[in-house]
């Protein structure tokens, strides 16, 4: 009996314990805190959703994949601006966006703000370029904004992925709240981020020190919760199939045959999509080998329609 009682005293200690690090406050700042020369913010449908413009010519938006902001795009962007009006934006719950509890998370709810921001800052004949849970929001967007969308850049698009592990949606208090600080905390964020590049090296403090400003914002942390909990794991072969506009598919080649029939079937099902794969990369293309992706996206983006 002491034996036990001793066992539940440890695990009632640890619960505790628990419960403080998941929601022990620490020191978060306004968004406009951290926002940069190029940055605006707007309200859409009450939200207010941080974007950052550069460059001169034809709108280009960028559209980051899950956990990202606009700093996902830092490396690409210098080489599309001498080209294009380059609009990056930070979707609800990340970067320096609003981050509220009671808001839906879900892509199609996503695709509506990128819509609601091409549509305020009246763009029109847009190119539309989004990675990972990012390309499946833009193709979502191209359907809900017909005859505005001209082209889409598809890197990694998530169509295929089901979104975060199972297990979430099944946690207990105080475990749902304690992921979602660890998805915030440097050690989380450089593994998460060193398993999706092929040169690891790439993963620096000064990346990871960009990529955490997030959740030195109001609300982070309950955002990632609510986004974990409510998360409705779907698949979106739809999303895919409904593209109409011209397409450009862009994967990185790392030596997966286990990526060869995502690859193709994400070919198959954006019908007459171009195909570019980018030798010895990882899953952040943009990042990881920014000239090569640029080169591949100006090439599409500059060609003669059909």
């Amino acid at each position: 009996m002491k034996a036990l009682r001793n066992t539940l005293i440890i695990l009632a200690l640890l619960y505790a314990a628990l419960i403080v690090y998941a929601y022990l406050p620490y020191p978060v700042s306004a968004p406009e805190t951290f926002a940069g020369k190029n940055s605006h913010f707007i309200s859409l449908d009450g939200r207010t959703i941080h974007y950052t413009v550069q460059g001169s010519g034809p709108a280009v938006v960028l559209v980051h994949g899950f956990g990202g902001s606009t700093v996902a795009w830092d490396k690409l962007i210098p080489y599309l601006v001498p080209h294009y009006t380059v609009y990056a934006l930070d979707l609800l719950g990340f970067g320096l966006s609003d981050k509220p509890v009671d808001a839906s998370y879900t892509l199609p709810a996503q695709a509506d703000i990128v819509c609601a921001l091409i549509n305020a800052l009246k763009l029109d004949k847009v190119s539309l370029v989004g990675h990972s849970m990012g390309g499946v929001i833009v193709a979502d967007a191209a359907r809900k904004l017909p005859g505005k969308i001209s082209r889409l850049v598809l890197i990694e698009p998530g169509f295929y992925f089901t979104g975060p592990p199972a297990f979430l949606k099944y946690l207990f208090f105080p475990f749902d709240r304690a992921m979602a600080k660890m998805f915030y905390s440097r050690a989380g964020r450089e593994k998460s981020l060193a398993a999706s590049y092929y040169d690891r090296s790439l993963v620096t403090p000064e990346m990871l020190d960009a990529m955490l400003i997030a959740r030195n914002t109001p609300g982070a942390v309950a955002a990632m919760e609510a986004m974990s909990s409510n998360h409705t794991y779907e698949t979106y072969e739809d999303s895919a199939r409904s593209v109409s506009v011209p397409s450009l598919l862009i994967w990185g080649e790392r030596g997966e045959k286990t990526r060869t029939a995502e690859i193709e079937r994400s070919r198959r099902d954006v019908k007459g999509s171009q195909l570019v794969m980018v030798e010895h990369c990882g899953h952040y293309v943009q990042d990881e080998k920014p000239a090569q992706a640029a080169q591949a996206i100006l090439a599409f983006l500059q060609a003669p329609t059909s």
